[in-house]
């Protein structure tokens, strides 16, 4: 605790001596009119001097080891007064940051369970044919000045360094190099980024073993700050930062730079050899997140117990404060940060009280967060060429949607349910495949395009729960032939159904064609009409009144059905049959709307009697002067009218005997009296050259 209160006193006091007005400052700083770092570099050595002085070696705490920024010394020994668990792989032993850390391909890098939880299951990576000497891509064949250019730049930071292959034998022994084959992603401004493939051909990357699991955070954790930023009751102010090259930062061990060879062109007769982290080579990531979790611990044990927050993401890194000494409690963070090494990208700083990281946004005024506006952007650009296509998608770019749908869904939580048609046939669909999408992946992807051009990009995290949950109401439907019937009753503080308000409302096949089929019965959507009727009663009962619309707060509606299949639809949110699935999606709608959630809990029959009686239009009990006089299901039936007629869903399944069955004979491949029938092998996979 005394090391901790020494380092928390040396930074405030620099912070205060340093800035003048540190409230300026940080507007300033989240208005990216910062370019570089405030503190002068002679000061904020005197600073590294005076947290030297709190170690046991203040001068070895000063030394910088070779090819990288780190002061790598000064944090060991801090970590160490601290109690941290992974201290010593900063500098202890022949394999640690200070000395070059091993690339984990010889034998698999060891656990560190103080820190990690375990991996329990590893990506499956391409097997190709072994090839030490590979060529670059086409990308960066057209890029070789460019990509030269950039290696030399990387020369001057000791990053990399060119040689020829006599002389990497030579010094590191014959058989030893591999020359992996470089691509090359154009940036906005015009340069590329190097990206090195550890996979194809050298196989580097089949051999490295991480037992680690890499956590960084997600939605959950954004949510979460945002909650308890809530909970403070203090105003906050937040900051986003990137860090400079960061997998760039860590020192590999000498003997494995030989198998981090590239070379700016094929042809080329120098080879580059990287002495530090790659992008492109999987252990790159996890020896980032260790080291760099180092630092951010040691920021966070000297805040001690004042309120601040962080979350790191590769090279991202978020800060928050609250209360009156918000503004110097961020500067400190950021002066310890820089203090110990870590290269701010000063022009790239973004903050004040609505932010966006990570493809995410917080909004700490309103107390949201969600889907950044150019990831929103995103999205619905990408549907709306999808549909100017006429849903033909190329496999490897459907799925890359999903997969980022996916990372969505869970901030947007009204969102998640509706991928699952999206997941099943990502599942089945190879990366090559063109093919045109399902009828409910399209219906998926058009509600949710609907819903995020309405604005609905962001949620607030916290739930007000009610003080004391009870039913609201109770439905049920009756399904028969020609009509389908739903019934519902609004359960009274005080008395029985006589002070109820009540309805009953009668739907044939003309208002809503979708629940019967064409010889007019209605029983197999008995889920369907008994959601609709849970949607009636929302309607019947208030809870979608104009006035509620727009609230900051959430409520939590409970209600009762003798349906099981209910329950379990709305606990996840959604379904994949139809046309439950509309119904789902309007829920969705309604709910967000009046800023609600709605549960479900299921009743026997013979405890739902009342509900039952209505359906069955036996209104003994209930008054009435109570009754609901209206359309309830109208705006919910037109809705999914609009999306049938939109995509011609007027399908159903009916179940047809085995012997009545002419497909049954063919699956089983007997083609007896069938002509032209083609028997043999399906090909699910188009490849996308062959188009």
């Amino acid at each position: 605790m005394n090391h901790a209160e020494g380092l928390q006193r040396c930074i405030r006091n620099f912070v205060l001596s340093e800035l003048d007005d540190v409230k300026t400052m940080s507007f300033k700083l989240a208005a990216g009119r910062i370019e570089s770092s405030p503190f002068k570099p002679e000061s904020m050595q005197r600073l590294r001097e005076e947290l030297a002085s709190l170690t046991p070696d203040p001068q070895l705490s000063l030394t910088v080891p070779e090819r990288q920024p780190f002061y790598l010394h000064l944090l060991a020994q801090s970590l160490r007064e601290l109690g941290d668990p992974d201290w010593a792989i900063l500098t202890q032993g022949e394999e640690c940051f200070a000395q070059g850390v091993p690339l984990g391909d010889v034998s698999p890098l060891g656990r560190v369970p103080q820190v990690f939880r375990a991996r329990v299951k590893e990506r499956r990576l391409d097997e190709s044919e072994y090839n030490p000497d590979m060529v670059n891509y086409s990308s960066a064949e057209l890029s070789g000045d460019q990509l030269e250019e950039h290696f030399r730049k990387e020369e001057s930071l000791g990053r990399m360094y060119p040689s020829t292959e006599t002389a990497i034998a030579e010094e590191f022994g014959a058989g030893k190099l591999l020359v992996s084959a470089m691509g090359a992603l154009q940036k906005p401004n015009g340069d590329v980024r190097p990206l090195h493939d550890g996979t194809h051909g050298v196989r580097l990357n089949n051999s490295i073993k991480v037992l680690d699991r890499l956590e960084v955070p997600g939605p959950d954790e954004i949510l979460e700050c945002v909650a308890v930023s809530q909970e403070a009751h203090e105003a906050v102010f937040g900051i986003s930062a990137d860090i400079s090259s960061a997998h760039r930062l860590v020192l590999i061990r000498k003997s494995d730079w030989p198998k981090l060879g590239c070379r700016a062109r094929s042809q080329d007769r120098v080879i580059w050899l990287n002495t530090v982290g790659t992008f492109g080579i999987s252990s790159a990531a996890y020896w980032w997140c260790r080291l760099f979790g180092c630092v951010g611990r040691w920021v966070v044990r000297l805040m001690m117990s004042m309120w601040a927050m962080q979350m790191i993401y590769v090279d991202d890194l978020h800060l928050v404060a609250a209360g009156p000494q918000k503004y110097p409690v961020l500067w400190m963070m950021i002066a310890a940060y820089e203090a110990i090494g870590t290269p701010f990208a000063y022009h790239k700083f973004k903050g004040g009280l609505r932010i966006d990281f990570i493809g995410c946004h917080l909004s700490y005024d309103s107390w949201s967060a969600g889907l950044s506006e150019k990831r929103c952007r995103w999205v619905v650009d990408w549907i709306d060429r999808a549909e100017a296509n006429g849903w033909m998608v190329l496999g490897r770019h459907f799925i890359e949607l999903t997969g980022r749908l996916t990372f969505v869904g869970q901030v947007l939580r009204w969102m998640k349910p509706f991928l699952s048609p999206l997941h099943s046939w990502a599942a089945v669909l190879a990366r090559g495949t063109v093919a045109r999408m399902p009828l409910l992946v399209h219906v998926a992807l058009v509600y949710i395009r609907s819903q995020l051009c309405k604005g609905r990009r962001l949620l607030q995290p916290a739930l007000a729960q009610a003080a004391k949950p009870r039913q609201a109401f109770r439905t049920d439907a009756k399904c028969a032939d020609g009509y389908v019937v739903l019934g519902g009753w609004a359960l009274p503080e005080t008395g029985g159904t006589e002070n109820a308000p009540w309805f009953s409302l009668k739907i044939f096949p003309k208002d809503a064609p979708w629940l019967f089929k064409e010889d007019g019965s209605s029983q197999w959507a008995s889920t369907s009409a008994e959601f609709l009727g849970t949607m009636a009663a929302l309607k019947a009962f208030g809870w979608l009144e104009a006035g509620e619309q727009g609230r900051d707060w959430t409520t939590l509606i409970y209600a009762g059905t003798d349906n099981r299949s209910n329950p379990q639809a709305l606990k996840k949110g959604g379904s994949v049959s139809w046309p439950l699935m509309g119904l789902m999606m309007q829920m969705a709608d309604i709910l967000i709307d009046i800023g609600g959630k709605l549960r479900l809990h299921w009743r026997p029959r013979e405890e739902n009697q009342e509900a039952d009686n209505l359906t069955n239009e036996v209104f003994d009990g209930f008054e009435v002067g109570l009754k609901a006089c209206w359309f309830a299901g109208a705006s919910i039936i037109d809705a999914i009218r609009i999306i049938e007629q939109s995509f011609q869903l007027r399908v159903w399944y009916a179940r047809v005997p085995t012997h009545s069955n002419p497909a049954d004979a063919p699956s089983r491949l007997d083609v007896t009296g069938l002509e032209n029938f083609l028997v043999g092998d399906i090909s699910w996979e188009v490849s996308s050259t062959a188009l």
